[in-house]
Parts: structure tokens; C-alpha cells; sequence
């Protein structure tokens, strides 16, 4: 039986309303990013044993600006900024949401006036099925894997010691393909 939290947000949103403006300006800026994308019509470029092989593919150019935590450290979920993007397939009449499907290519700048570094490693988690028909742009099918990918971004002083707050701007491309329908 679903939990009911409609008296608890209430009286959340009470104490948010005492809190002063210009608070809670600060703690927006603090606490979200802005974040960007756009879908293309890409290609992926395999590498073979003799020369390339190209397929179409649905490539996402994301970017953004966040903010370090104090702790010098924030995660970025990728699969939350795509926004629950749907597009109409043609040859896929029935296809299910747009899945990411390979670890993406991510760059992060600090934009600070004193020096700092920016690391990041990256969690890759595969969404249940393990194994699933997937469509790419040309209309192939292939077998593969759904990821749930999420960035942690850290920001360090040059002497090796975290930096907290550290604004940055970062840019990411990531494939995706489309869940083939289950037949039957």
C-alpha cells in the first residue's frame, strides 16, 4: 500500500515559504546546474581488424555547468538530463524510451579565477534486462546492454588537497539506441 506524505509536504513547503529570498536564491545556485542537449543523427565508427565499419546511430550532444560541493565532489546522472527524450521511429512503430548504450566521452573545464583540477570517474550500471534487443538509427538490430551512467566530477587545488566550490562547464556525447519491442 502506497505511502501518503501529503501532510509532510505541507508543512515542508510552510517552512520553505519563511525562508528568506534571497536564501533561497543561494541555495539554488548551489544546488542545481544547468544542463544541456540535442539529439543528432550520428555515426558510430567501428574499428575492425581490416579498415572502419560505420553505422547510422542517435547520439546525444549534452553539456552543462555545475558546481563542486564543498566535499570538491558532485555526481552527474546522465540518463536524468536527457529529460525522458522520445522521439517517433519509423521502423520501430512500437519502440520503448531511448536507452544510452556506451560510456560517453565527457570533458569538464574549471572556471575559476585561482587554479584548479577536475577528475572524474564514471559508473556504469546495466539497467535490467542484462541482455535486450536494441535499434539503432539504420534500422539494425543488435544485442546489448542498457546503462544507467552517472559522472562524479572532482575538483582539486594544485597542491593536491580538494577544492570545494569549484564552478566548471562540461560537454559530453553519449550513443543511444531503442529497446526492440518483446514479440508475442
Amino acid at each position: 500500500m502506497p505511502v501518503n506524505f501529503d501532510k509532510e509536504i505541507k508543512e515542508l513547503e510552510r517552512i520553505i515559504e519563511r525562508i528568506p529570498g534571497e536564501v533561497l536564491d543561494a541555495l539554488q545556485d548551489r544546488v542545481y546546474g544547468n544542463s544541456y542537449f540535442v539529439p543528432l543523427e550520428g555515426y558510430h565508427s567501428f574499428l575492425k581488424l581490416i579498415g572502419y565499419t560505420c553505422n547510422e546511430a542517435y547520439v546525444f550532444l549534452i553539456s552543462g555547468n555545475d558546481t563542486t560541493g564543498e566535499n570538491g565532489e558532485i555526481l552527474l546522472s546522465i540518463n536524468r538530463i536527457l529529460c525522458d527524450y522520445k522521439i517517433k521511429v519509423p521502423h520501430v512503430p512500437d519502440s520503448k524510451d531511448l536507452v544510452l548504450i556506451h560510456r560517453p566521452q565527457f570533458t569538464a573545464l574549471p572556471e575559476k579565477d585561482k587554479p584548479a583540477l577536475l577528475t572524474t570517474s564514471f559508473s556504469l550500471t546495466t539497467i535490467p534486462p542484462a541482455e535486450r534487443f536494441l535499434v539503432d538509427r539504420g534500422g539494425n538490430v543488435f544485442s546489448g546492454s542498457a546503462l544507467d551512467i552517472k559522472i562524479k566530477v572532482m575538483s582539486w587545488n594544485l597542491d593536491g588537497s580538494k577544492a570545494s566550490q569549484v564552478p566548471f562547464s562540461w560537454v559530453c556525447t553519449i550513443e543511444a539506441a531503442w529497446n526492440l519491442p518483446p514479440s508475442g
